[in-house]
């Protein structure tokens, strides 16, 4: 069965639906036929938006004076119509709330759109504003009696600004004048603000007034980050070079079948670029329940005194922004993909896959896209397509894409920046956990993108300290063992290489350990692994984990270490064949649901396995990029044999290479039982 089996990188498996039917659209058709359907398509929208034009009228001549406002120049009509007849969106709430505003309390039913994860809030509507007049004069005390700071006149002035000029907000007002206009009971915000890129991005503290607290959701959002698009690259590279057939399954069952068109047969050079949406919060309403909820509050720094302004769009710093913004970026993204565009999203990010020979169609057709629904981009960041983009704070590398070679790296400046602060902990040997929270949000996306298995110990317990009480922590040496690793891989500036390779079978690697005892309840641990190539050659082994070992892992008084026994057997088997299975598609099996979870994940709190897992952050990280772990039913796995000392059982898959491992630790010889 397992021989039968594709690897899910082979599959699209990572993919999402919409891309993977762009990208066979694209491939399946001319260049001059798929820039043609774009055009037909969006003179097709075009007609349909003046078709609407009355509608789209009355529609916003019932709206908020507010909503009206900020979705002026927005088609809603036409995006309902595109949203519901044309992909059957699955969020049947957004067109509606667009023309509403959006909540920033309650609960947000499911949307369809995103994996179900539910993150109930704490307390109540009625509970948030019964406990507005304790709030409002704390926050607004706060306000008056901050200390003054570099960038108070300069925020303060942004403020206005947006109220005078962009007329995101109203203000500003004293406390009297809002107390007129929504009553006694509202909430007041205090704004603060963070220095990016030589600018200030104002924040609104909705979690000092709690606010976050009274929002329920059942959403995990899922952003779709460079693994997207570099994986996008690749099966472009991988069909126009090696695969001239495709033969795609989506999660439906629907399979995309046919040719790749003789446009693209010899490889394909790709280039790339980044749409970013302006203000892009900024651009959906509030709706008119919520603005006495956030009520933006800051010193002016002429008086010395706390003035008000009332929002009139999503407030940056409110978890219910998050959602309903990716409900809208997601929505538009797959928009483009039904128009053919390759290209993935990021929050307000759009980074975009122009194919040679459609780089002026594939850029022109997202940027009419966002024109005729009425959502600005910023034309000032946008950049022509290049061989080389920077984009989410990466580098991606394509000038080599036409022989089927991409890579990625983090941008120079954020890799100093990163590796400054690194060095700084490990000097120390001790960090503030409030000092940790400016680097890892920029330090978690740059270890994201590089991959490998390399950083993520030190990752997990840096997010660990993160959230941690108190002014300090020590490290150990696990940690800093950890951390140097991390450094080294996010901080080397060394480049994620990826290769196109025509579609074969997998590596198939099974492992599995045994613990057993005997009649004076001493123990004995043993391993096995099987390892089948794609042509059918086999290794195996089975062998003793030293005795030694096995007394360490019970140090705490712990008994049955199975899962450290299995884990081992992992660790062994990658160290053993790394050279070998370098860089090829790999499904490894493991019948140990502890050990599975462990080694999908990179991490542990407990020292034992940390120490197995550090031994594997040591190993080549091109070992791991292609690397799928599953799981397999003990009954059903071919390891249990050579781990318990038996190769009869083999026999069925022809000769056996009999291999004699090391202590992946130590590197001593383990003893064979085979």
């Amino acid at each position: 069965m397992a021989k039968s089996l594709w690897h899910p990188f082979d599959e699209l498996r990572h993919l999402p639906d919409f891309l993977t039917r762009a990208i066979y659209n694209v491939l399946h058709n001319s260049k001059v036929d798929t820039a043609r359907q774009r055009l037909e398509t969006l003179q097709l929208w075009r007609r349909w938006a003046d078709e609407l034009a009355n509608d789209e009228r009355d529609l916003k001549e019932g709206m908020p004076k507010h909503v009206k406002k900020v979705m002026e120049g927005k088609r809603l009509c036409l995006l309902n119509k595109l949203a519901y007849e044309v992909l059957d969106w699955p969020d049947k709430n957004l067109c509606r709330e667009l023309a509403d505003g959006f909540r920033l309390v309650g609960e947000a039913p499911a949307t369809g759109v995103f994996r179900v994860q539910p993150k109930p809030g704490h307390i109540s509507e009625d509970e948030l504003m019964a406990q507005s007049k304790f709030l409002r004069p704390a926050i607004i005390g706060k306000a008056n009696n901050a200390a003054s700071s570099q960038h108070e006149a300069e925020l303060y002035d942004i403020t206005v600004n947006e109220a005078a000029e962009k007329e995101w907000l109203h203000g500003p007002m004293e406390f009297d004048d809002v107390c007129k206009l929504l009553g006694d009971t509202w909430l007041p915000v205090r704004r603060f603000c963070v220095e990016q890129k030589g600018k200030l991005r104002p924040i609104d503290d909705f979690c000092e007034n709690r606010l976050n607290q009274a929002f329920s959701s059942v959403d995990k959002i899922s952003l779709k980050t460079m693994d997207h698009i570099a994986w996008a690259a690749l099966v472009i590279c991988k069909h126009s070079l090696h695969n001239h057939e495709m033969d795609f399954v989506l999660r439906s069952g629907e399979r995309l079948h046919g040719k790749v068109h003789a446009d693209w047969i010899g490889g394909c050079s790709i280039a790339a670029t980044t749409l970013d949406l302006g203000s892009a919060y900024k651009q959906l309403p509030l709706h008119e329940a919520d603005v006495s909820k956030a009520v933006v509050t800051l010193r002016d720094p002429a008086c010395k005194k706390a003035k008000h302004f009332t929002m009139c769009t999503l407030p940056f710093g409110a978890s219910a922004s998050v959602l309903h913004f990716n409900r809208i970026s997601t929505l538009l993204w797959a928009l483009g993909c039904h128009l053919n565009i390759i290209w993935s999203s990021y929050f307000d990010d759009y980074p975009v896959l122009c194919p040679e020979g459609l780089e002026r169609s594939s850029l022109g057709a997202a940027k009419t896209l966002l024109g005729l629904l009425g959502f600005e981009y910023s034309s000032e960041k946008l950049k022509e397509p290049g061989l080389k983009s920077e984009m989410l704070g990466m580098e991606l590398d394509l000038t080599e894409s036409k022989t089927g070679c991409i890579a990625i790296c983090n941008r120079r400046d954020r890799i100093e920046e990163i590796g400054d602060a690194l060095d700084k902990i490990v000097s120390e040997g001790r960090l503030r956990p409030r000092d940790l929270q400016s680097h890892l949000g920029r330090l978690q996306f740059a270890e994201m993108q590089i991959a490998g298995r390399a950083g993520r110990l030190a990752m997990a317990d840096l997010r660990q300290m993160g959230t941690s009480e108190g002014s300090m922590i020590d490290l150990n040496d696990s940690q800093i063992s950890a951390l140097h690793i991390l450094r080294s891989r996010v901080a080397s500036g060394k480049p994620r290489k990826l290769t196109a390779k025509p579609v074969g079978k997998p590596w198939l690697l099974f492992t599995d350990g045994a613990l057993e005892y005997d009649s004076n309840q001493q123990s004995s641990a043993t391993i096995g692994a099987v390892l089948i190539s794609p042509t059918g050659e086999v290794r195996c082994f089975g062998v003793e984990v030293p005795h030694e070992t096995v007394m360490l892992w019970k140090v705490d008084g712990r008994e049955h270490v199975i899962g450290l026994v299995e884990l081992y057997a992992c660790v062994t088997a990658l160290k053993e064949w790394k050279h070998i299975i370098s860089e090829q598609r790999v499904l490894l099996f493991i019948d140990n649901n502890g050990a599975q979870d462990c080694l999908v994940k990179g991490s542990a709190n407990i020292n034992t396995w940390r120490k197995l897992l550090l031994t594997l952050e040591e190993i080549d990280d091109s070992l791991f990029a292609n690397m799928w772990v599953t799981r397999v039913a003990s009954s059903s796995n071919p390891a249990d044999f050579p781990s318990r000392g038996s190769l009869k059982e083999l026999e069925f898959l022809g000769s056996l290479n009999i291999c004699s491992p090391v202590c992946p630790m130590t590197g001593v010889a383990l003893v064979s039982i085979c």
